[in-house]
C-alpha cells in the first residue's frame, strides 16, 4: 500500500510503498536508494509520523521510530517501529468520495458484450462524468439518458494500477443541469479490482482530510 512520511513538524518528506505488520507493530517502507537518504536526512531524533493507508484496513496515522534498512538487491527496506496510534479509520463499504472525473462509458449488452452501432459496427460510447466513487460503485453524470439495469464499461487509471470496470445502473438520480444522473453497482469485480479502488478512494479521503488540516493550522 501507501505511506506518506513526515517529520514531527508535519513537514511532507516523501511517500512511498509500505507494509503495516500488525504482529511486529511495525511500518516496512519500500522503495531505491534516495528512500534510505531522504529518511536519515530528515531524522530528527529518529522519530517520524506516517499517515498509512491500507486498501482492506483503513487508514492509520502513526508515530514512529527509525530502526534502520536491509537492502535487498535494488531495493531497500526501511523499518518504522510504532510507538503511537495516533488516529483510526477503519475500512468502510459504503466510504463514497466526491469526483469530478470526465470518462468515456461503452454500452454492455445483458450477455455482458460490447454494443455496437448498427451502421458503423463499432462500439457505442457516450462522455460521461464521474461523481463520486466508493468500492462498490459510482454516480454519473451523462447527457443522455440510459434505462436501468443497463451494464457499462470504463477504464479506471486513478489507482496504483489501470483496470477495466464493468457497472450496472441501478436507479436515475435527480437531474442535474442538463445532465442525467444515475447510480451504478459494480459487477464482475474480483478483490484484485477493488482493492485498487478502495485504495484511491482511502488515499482520496486521506489527501482531503491532510488539506483542511493545513488550511485550519494556517
Amino acid at each position: 500500500m501507501k505511506a506518506r512520511v513526515y517529520d514531527l513538524g508535519n513537514s511532507y518528506i516523501m511517500e512511498c510503498k509500505a507494509v503495516y505488520s500488525r504482529e511486529g507493530n511495525t511500518v516496512y517502507l519500500s522503495g531505491d536508494k534516495e528512500i534510505v537518504e531522504r529518511i536519515s536526512e530528515s531524522a530528527a531524533g529518529n522519530a517520524f509520523l506516517l499517515h498509512y493507508t491500507d486498501a482492506t484496513q483503513g487508514i492509520f496515522d502513526f508515530q514512529c521510530q527509525y530502526t534502520g534498512y536491509e537492502q535487498e538487491g535494488p531495493l531497500y527496506v526501511v523499518a518504522m517501529q510504532v510507538e503511537d496510534t495516533i488516529k483510526t479509520v477503519q475500512r468502510r463499504q459504503d466510504l463514497k468520495m466526491r469526483t469530478n472525473i470526465p470518462i468515456r462509458l461503452t454500452l454492455l449488452d445483458p450477455d455482458d458484450k460490447i454494443t455496437t452501432d448498427p451502421d458503423t459496427k463499432k462500439a457505442v460510447q457516450i462522455n460521461a462524468i464521474l461523481r463520486d466513487i466508493s468500492a462498490g460503485g459510482v454516480m454519473v453524470d451523462i447527457e443522455s439518458p440510459l434505462e436501468v439495469d443497463q451494464k457499462i464499461m470504463f477504464p479506471f487509471d486513478k489507482g496504483s494500477s489501470p483496470i477495466m470496470i464493468q457497472a450496472q445502473v441501478l436507479r436515475e438520480q435527480e437531474q442535474a443541469g442538463t445532465y442525467h444522473r444515475y447510480g451504478c453497482k459494480f459487477y464482475n469485480h474480483n478483490s484484485g479490482k477493488e482493492s485498487i479502488v478502495r485504495e484511491y478512494v482511502f488515499r482520496l479521503e486521506a489527501s482531503r482530510n491532510y488539506t483542511a488540516r493545513s488550511s485550519r493550522d494556517l
